[in-house]
């Protein structure tokens, strides 16, 4: 541990010598982190696989909100206090303390639609033996959605991950979005429990044979011998958890995974916090030697030579920019495609689903009914078929677009990230150097949540009908009305589906390529410091010059000593 913070305090020290704020600034933040012992477990899972109540089942309360509403991509933090506190953080710094109940205000769609109010954050006090013992747990949004984080540039949690919980579930079987993720940061994370949850739902034959599947395949798809997942009824521990109710925790199971969880804290966290961390700092030292080892081969170039380089290396970064810019219109063809693939399965569905409620409509009535039964009869049914045929419609939908959305943006988030790698090689080729590669873009989340809720849209009634028509014509004209108000009403719903899909796509495409471009322009940014330092250094006096070039040598034998 003292040697993981040391070395942090040094790339810290030199990166605030050079200017490099960026290094420095992170480089500190992990330095208080391993000060205070603080382990960051984040919570992961596709929406719906229950990990907001995994959550709540660890605290024994409903602290986070775990309704059908599913959290926007703002983060929420949990730590250690004596008291049950609530704060939000906010982009312009301001913080608010809230009262529990108004949390879902500010982390959920419902409550803070495209985060409207600018939340950065939200930090949550409680009084848990688990949170007491230096453990931040982490609620991250769902994998595998469209609905970006909104703090992605100043607060992206996945590269200060330390260990993870990842839950999982049976209906559905695992999805390429979740293999992709797990994928990315399973060489980032020194531990992952994998949870099984909702095995309630499930006969013991069913869930054994759904874990066993489960687990050959991540064992296939990602290469890992020995994986355990631990079978969990989240629900079941929360509840019972609730009702001071031991019978059904131990039915639960979730017991197996906290006696994990509590071994891990005693025997692993420490070695996996430094683990974790060395890693992060080494990636640091990587970047800062190569920016100083940069200055001082640059250094040595004569002058006209050194702006033949700067040169050759500006075109080369601004060739790079030219094909990322190409990636860019790439990606939006991909997106395109996919909402055109929305469109037309948008209306296979509405005629398909026209076809099945208008069957449904001769066989409402019986003899003898009374036309005010009639009216009273086919609202309701009209209420719930739409219901009836878009809920399963959307989920499977969303299902879809979400594998898409999160396989489009991943592929774009590794072809950004090996370009960033080529500017690195490009600089070090130049002056005849080693760049060594490093891959924090590819660690980020780009997944976020899709949603849909049907709720007053299906709420409507049928008005002005003419009661005083004999009861055949009456039934036949209330048919025929109906009829019509059903083709209504699909393609109202329809269009709410669309514009929520679309709108989704869009705002996590944004955010994600803004994301990107701001990490690719720090590197470029740091390269062309580096060697424009160089030229600087090259227009000092000698003696003011050497003292310069000495003192950046020292940085890098001192980042040299500490990485061996």
């Amino acid at each position: 541990m003292d040697r993981v913070t040391a070395l942090l305090h040094t790339i810290a020290g030199i990166a605030g010598n050079i200017q490099n704020e960026q290094i420095k600034r992170i480089a500190l933040s992990n330095i208080d982190k391993l000060s205070k012992q603080h382990l960051n477990l984040v919570v992961l899972g596709q929406f719906k696989r229950g990990k907001t109540t995994v959550i709540n089942a660890m605290l024994g309360e409903n602290v986070l909100p775990s309704a059908v509403v599913p959290l926007t991509s703002i983060i929420t933090r949990l730590t250690y206090n004596e008291n049950k506190t609530a704060q939000v953080r906010f982009y312009n710094e301001r913080k608010k303390d809230i009262p529990f109940p108004e949390i879902g205000d500010y982390v959920t769609e419902k409550g803070n639609p495209d985060n409207t109010k600018g939340v950065d954050h939200v930090e949550i006090g409680y009084p848990s033996e688990y949170l007491r013992q230096g453990i931040v747990l982490v609620d991250t949004p769902g994998i595998g959605s469209t609905f970006a984080h909104n703090t992605a540039v100043a607060y992206n949690y996945l590269p200060s991950m330390d260990a993870g919980i990842f839950v999982v579930s049976g209906d559905p079987p695992l999805s390429e979005a979740e293999y992709t993720y797990l994928d990315s940061i399973k060489d980032y994370v020194a531990k992952i429990f994998f949870l099984f949850n909702k095995i309630d739902t499930m006969s013991e034959q069913e869930y054994t044979e759904s874990l066993d599947f489960t687990r050959d395949l991540l064992r296939k798809k990602l290469g890992i011998g020995d994986i355990r997942i631990l079978p969990v009824s989240a629900r079941q521990a929360l509840q019972a958890r609730l009702e001071h109710n031991d019978g059904l925790f131990r039915k639960s199971n979730f017991w197996q995974f906290e006696e994990s969880l509590e071994h891990f804290i005693q025997k692993d966290k420490s070695n996996v916090l430094a683990a974790s961390t060395m890693n992060r700092a080494a990636n640091l030292a990587k970047d800062l030697t190569l920016h100083l080892e940069l200055t001082i081969r640059a250094v040595n170039s004569p002058i006209d030579e050194l702006k033949k380089k700067i040169g050759l290396l500006r075109g080369e970064i601004g060739t790079i920019e030219k094909k990322h810019r190409d990636m860019e219109l790439l990606l939006e063809g991909e997106v395109k495609s996919l909402k055109a693939g929305i469109e037309n399965g948008i209306e296979q569905f509405k005629s398909q689903a026209s076809v099945r409620l208008k069957a449904g409509l001769s066989g409402l009535f019986s003899a003898g009914r009374q036309k005010q039964d009639m009216v009273h009869i086919l609202t309701e049914y009209l209420k719930s078929g739409i219901e009836r045929e878009f809920s399963p419609w959307f989920e499977s939908e969303e299902k879809r677009v979400s594998r898409e959305i999160s396989r489009i943006l991943m592929d774009y988030a590794r072809a950004v990230d090996e370009e960033i790698n080529k500017v690195k090689q490009i600089a070090a080729d130049l002056f005849h150097l080693h760049a060594e590669r490093t891959e924090d873009i590819t660690s980020m989340d780009p997944y976020s949540r899709l949603w849909y809720k049907v709720d007053d849209i299906i709420a409507w009634g049928i008005d002005n009908i003419p009661l005083i028509l004999p009861k055949f014509f009456f039934r036949n004209y209330l048919l025929k009305q109906s009829e019509n108000r059903i083709n209504e009403e699909i393609d109202r719903n329809a269009g709410r589906a669309r514009y929520d899909l679309f709108r989704r796509i869009d705002s996590t495409k944004d955010k994600f390529i803004d994301e990107l471009e701001n990490r690719k322009g720090a590197v470029t940014g740091g390269i062309l410091s580096a060697v424009t330092r160089a030229e600087q250094l090259k227009t000092m006096n000698e003696p003011e010059a050497q003292g310069k070039m000495k003192t950046l040598e020292g940085y890098l034998g001192q980042l040299r000593t500490m990485g061996s």
